[in-house]
């Protein structure tokens, strides 16, 4: 007995709590004070006169217990014992004697409530014992508890098989050494009519790839009934409960004699008796004990028996001065103790996946491929695999550089490392199962070219932050629209203080490229004083001129930020990319996810992570193929509202058009209709011929291009052709080579957008589905200069030609020129003052 002077203060606090406890209600007695090296034994009597008798424990009228206060006290909880084993098999009493109080004490046990809690928890306890209840329905029931003392730790990975009604599941259970003290349960196999295993049976059941010499088959016993709280101390009484459910001592024998030998066979150990001196066993137990209270549905928890390397050793020996040179081991197990072994739980069938209500959920058995294995490519790729991806390919082409680790998830011995390389086994120290596809090479023309298929994943991240694998990823996708799985992009700012990533599901019109413009558009369409921000760190407007080159010389152009910086925005930006799928996987829409960070304390800041969704082009081919057009739900109703205004108005057969404004992308081979313009007031038309006129159109263009900072421009024009077939006349014809004639300072491609259509043209004013539609892009063209003075062809007499307000009388003049966009594109070109 150890001097109370020894004790801890909280000890003698946990001491002082129970005095002033006993001394205001006389249930409670403190008897006597022990100090047992580092804990204090506090030995109380409890009054049980006033909790009601029930089915359960047979509670005396008064109970005798024994508090066991930890050094740590009150921030380590308490441990409470009784002073007999009548109640060895209750529930929640373990090794005959200690109560568990708590389910889980990190989360239960208040230090601030000290002892008075823990007795006020005692008493409830006492309650449920009488009750019958400390199993309540609906709780989860603890299973038996196996206290380690053997060597290593066993993983179980694999979800064990049926257990038949009534009888024991007999058979093996295949273990995969991953580290020195660590195996991994990776397969079961059923015992069999004979009993016998070879390893040629074994390597059958496992998956191709694993090394005999690392895998070890361990009998495995699943029985069909709950057993006590605990499993026995004693080898001698495992096997007596294992009798006692149905398992025969033959049995027994027989997977002990099979899988000594077996073992041996696989690591090579014939004849080494030093390895055979240096092996140990496993046994695995298996007892329906997972589960709710008033559930009749039991998983299976399991644990490990550890039989030491003397025992296998001695047996050995024996078999080799048998004549059958096989001996039971048995025998030698009699009066040794009972070791078990720390098991942890990696089955599906029982543990509940941590991130299961996340939107890295949707990860789960999913196949992933990221592009890019740097700041944002790495981290995303190691979260892919943590959430259980089945598949992931990385695609990189560089080497892990000192400069990186500073934000990069490298190690100083990955340097001169090939990224891909060194990411591969950083995820394989994560899951050394999952699967991995390293590509090294350039993302364009290595990886993916025109004529390679899209790759075959549910998801691709783009983390490259390279404008020309965007470009490229966009047109892959026209080529390709049909077979692209979603494809999300993700970029950091300058100074990682803002992320943006854009997601285009399957049917989206448009990848991460378009998204991307159209972000830029609409951050300049309605700025907020945070998005201002965004918008400058993204699209600023001059051009950013100074940046930021790690290494002097010609080093690659990057972002100023931090680990936590960048770790911080790749998990935000991930995170919203599959809350985007998994609740709008259906959805064709395409979305923007910008990430701020968080600034310094008493700064402004009136925003957080801003989504942005647009609803789909209208997606076509142009004549030839050449370019895919997306036409803007915008534009669309500008157009369809020109052509109803028309249909009130004027006549239902009058042509009616305007300019189109939007971009063309060369590289991508993309031309973005973002918006359509009516008709100006001097333009003429007629039911066979639409003539656009020039007044004003060079105001309003050149306002949407310093609006949009030159994102959005002319390119081209549109009319209509009611009731009629969508396919340019022969005046259109002529008049569409104006647009594009070699003058200097002219646009190099424009296009001409007809809509026209006869069942569907009715239907596209009323209902605004989309009609049929025409577009031609014609390039530059080698022509005589004075080409462009040439009068177009004469209109036809005896038709009615309208204004874009009133019909024309013969008295006003009809404008013969195209000269308008000439002088337009002088004028937006600087040419004209």
């Amino acid at each position: 007995m150890k001097a109370a002077s020894s004790r801890t203060k909280g000890q003698e606090d946990a001491l002082q709590q129970l005095r002033r406890i006993a001394a205001v209600n006389g249930a409670l007695r403190v008897l006597r004070d022990q100090q047992d090296a580092s804990f204090l034994n506090i030995t109380v009597s409890l009054g049980c006169s006033d909790i009601p008798p029930g089915p359960g424990v047979q509670l005396p009228r008064r109970v005798r217990l024994v508090i066991v206060v930890p050094s740590q006290f009150p921030f380590v909880v308490p441990r409470v014992t009784v002073l007999h084993q009548r109640w060895a098999r209750t529930p929640h009493v373990y090794w005959g004697n200690e109560i568990c109080l708590y389910v889980s004490p990190s989360a239960e046990w208040d230090p601030s409530d000290g002892m008075a809690g823990l007795v006020e928890r005692l008493v409830q306890w006492l309650e449920h014992a009488a009750a019958g209840t400390l199993d309540a329905v609906g709780q989860p029931i603890h299973p038996p508890l196996a206290a380690p003392r053997g060597e290593g730790v066993i993983v179980a990975r694999r979800d064990t098989p049926s257990v038949p009604h009534g009888s024991a599941w007999v058979g093996y259970a295949v273990l995969r050494q991953v580290a020195p003290q660590r195996q991994d349960l990776i397969q079961w196999i059923e015992l069999g009519n004979s009993g016998s295993l070879t390893e040629r049976q074994v390597l059958r059941a496992i998956d191709a790839g694993h090394s005999p010499s690392r895998l070890q088959v361990a009998p495995a016993v699943l029985l069909p009934d709950a057993i006590a709280s605990e499993y026995p101390d004693t080898a001698d009484e495992v096997l007596a409960l294992l009798m006692e459910q149905g398992v025969t001592k033959a049995e027994v024998e027989r997977l002990l004699t099979s899988v000594t030998k077996v073992n041996r066979l696989m690591t090579g150990q014939r004849g080494n008796r030093r390895a055979q001196q240096q092996s140990a066993l496993h046994v695995v137990l298996g007892t329906p004990a997972l589960g709710v209270s008033g559930s009749i549905e039991r998983k299976t928890h399991l644990a490990a028996w550890y039989i030491p390397p003397a025992f296998i050793s001695s047996t050995a020996r024996g078999a080799s001065r048998t004549q059958g040179g096989s001996t039971s081991i048995l025998p030698q197990l009699a009066g040794a103790s009972a070791l078990w072994t720390t098991m942890l739980e990696a089955r599906p069938e029982v543990i509940l996946r941590r991130d299961r209500e996340s939107s890295a959920s949707w990860l789960l058995g999913k196949r992933v491929m990221v592009l890019g294995a740097g700041a944002l490519g790495a981290p995303i790729a190691a979260a892919c695999v943590r959430a259980g991806v089945q598949k992931i390919i990385i695609a990189d082409r560089g080497l892990v550089n000192p400069g990186v680790l500073v934000r990069q998830p490298y190690d100083d011995s990955d340097i001169a490392e090939l990224k891909v390389t060194a990411l591969t086994n950083h995820l394989r120290s994560i899951d050394p199962v999952v699967a991995i596809e390293k590509l090294l090479g350039n993302i364009v023309g290595d990886v993916l070219t025109d004529e390679t298929p899209p790759p075959d994943v549910d998801l691709v991240i783009d983390a490259t932050a390279d404008r020309a694998v965007r470009t490229f990823l966009e047109r892959h996708r026209t080529i390709h629209r049909k077979q692209w799985p979603t494809l999300a992009s993700v970029l950091i700012g300058h100074q990682a203080a803002h992320g943006i990533a854009t997601i285009a599901h399957p049917s989206a019109s448009g990848g991460g490229a378009d998204i991307l413009r159209r972000l830029g558009l609409a951050l300049r369409a309605q700025p907020t004083t945070a998005l201002t921000e965004v918008l400058e760190d993204f699209y600023p407007d001059p051009p950013r001129t100074t940046f930021f080159q790690p290494e002097p010389g010609c080093s690659d152009i990057t972002f100023v930020g931090s680990h936590a910086d960048v770790t911080g925005l790749a998990g935000q930006l991930l995170s919203g990319v599959l809350s985007s799928l998994r609740d709008s996987e259906a959805t064709a829409s395409m979305h923007a996810l910008v990430v701020p960070m968080p600034k310094p304390p008493g700064t402004d800041s009136d925003t957080g992570p801003t989504w942005f969704c647009w609803p789909n082009d209208t997606v076509m081919r142009s004549e030839g193929a050449e370019y895919e057009v997306r036409v803007s739900p915008l534009a669309a109703a500008e157009m369809r509202g020109e052509a109803r205004k028309g249909r009130r108005t004027r006549t239902a057969r009058v042509e009616t058009g305007g300019a189109l404004l939007g971009a063309f992308d060369s590289a991508a081979n993309i031309l973005w209709v973002d918006e359509a313009t009516s008709p100006p007031p001097d333009s003429v038309m007629s039911e066979i011929y639409f003539r656009h006129g020039s007044e004003g159109v060079a105001d309003q263009i050149s306002a949407r291009v310093d609006a949009t900072a030159r994102v959005t421009s002319f390119v081209g024009m549109w009319h209509t052709h009611p009731y009629g077939q969508a396919r340019p006349s022969d005046l259109d014809n002529k008049g569409i080579r104006q647009l594009v004639a070699p003058l200097p300072d002219t646009p190099p491609r424009a296009s001409m957008l007809i809509l026209g259509g006869y069942s569907r043209w009715e239907e596209w004013l009323d209902n605004g589905t989309w009609p049929e539609a025409y577009v031609m892009v014609v390039e530059d063209v080698t022509a005589p200069h004075d080409q462009h003075e040439s009068e177009l062809p004469p209109l036809p007499d005896g038709m009615t030609w309208w204004s874009p307000r009133r019909p024309l009388d013969d008295s006003e003049h009809l404008p013969a020129r195209r000269s308008w966009l000439l002088r337009l594109w002088h004028r937006l070109r600087g040419t004209v003052r």
